[in-house]
């Protein structure tokens, strides 16, 4: 077994995260130990002001992110102590990320629209839902409600839509909520784009979805 020329850190990032996870993370940390593939675990649990700061510089496309729920973890290849982070496509790194799939992980490489090569998430449960505590679910759900942490939806919202979404959005700028998105819902949220510096077309796609939860 080699030592991680990171396990110090490695082993700090690994204890911040959620029960199951933990133990699979561990698991599959254990497995590159044995099969000598020096990682290093750089980022596991986020904090929203941190995930809002990654959705605002495009590193991140949504506010529901499995690092807020200790969910997932972010690593680079490490090759003679430095990080290579041109190596995920390495046959050991290949191997690696085979395994932790196996262990019930996502890897963000597969992505199609965004791919985040670093990225592993525990999903295998629910979004925020592993925990040791059963009340903690009940407890984690209204919190992530209350603070509209939404995933932007896929296509932009504008005049003529309906649904849901265009509720959360009426919701969200204190209208009334029918679900259509008429002249008053427009009206509002150019009201709102140009409040947030953002362009006011009355359109809600990705950047004032974002803003807006």
């Amino acid at each position: 077994m080699m030592c991680m020329t990171y396990h110090e850190r490695n082993m700090q990032n690994l204890e911040k995260l959620a029960p199951r996870t933990k133990k699979a993370a561990m698991e599959w940390y254990k497995w590159c130990e044995q099969n000598h593939i020096d990682i290093l675990i750089y980022e596991t649990i986020r904090t929203e002001e941190q995930q809002r700061e990654n959705v605002k510089k495009g590193v991140s496309q949504t506010m529901r992110s499995y690092h807020l729920v200790g969910q997932a973890l972010d690593f680079v290849p490490i090759v003679n102590g430095k990080a290579d982070w041109n190596g995920y496509n390495r046959p050991e790194i290949q191997k690696a990320i085979a395994k932790a799939k196996e262990l019930g992980f996502t890897w963000g490489g597969d992505w199609k629209t965004f791919k985040d090569m670093p990225h592993l998430q525990y999903d295998k449960v629910g979004y925020g839902q592993d925990t040791d505590e059963p009340n903690d679910v009940k407890k984690i759900a209204p919190a992530m409600e209350s603070k509209a942490i939404v995933p932007y939806p896929g296509k932009p919202l504008k005049l003529g839509s309906k649904g849901k979404d265009v509720e959360r959005i009426q919701r969200a700028l204190k209208i009334k909520a029918d679900g259509i998105f008429g002249k008053q819902t427009e009206a509002a949220v150019k009201a709102y784009q140009k409040r947030k510096g953002l362009a006011a077309d009355g359109v809600v796609g990705e950047k004032t979805w974002n803003t807006l939860f």
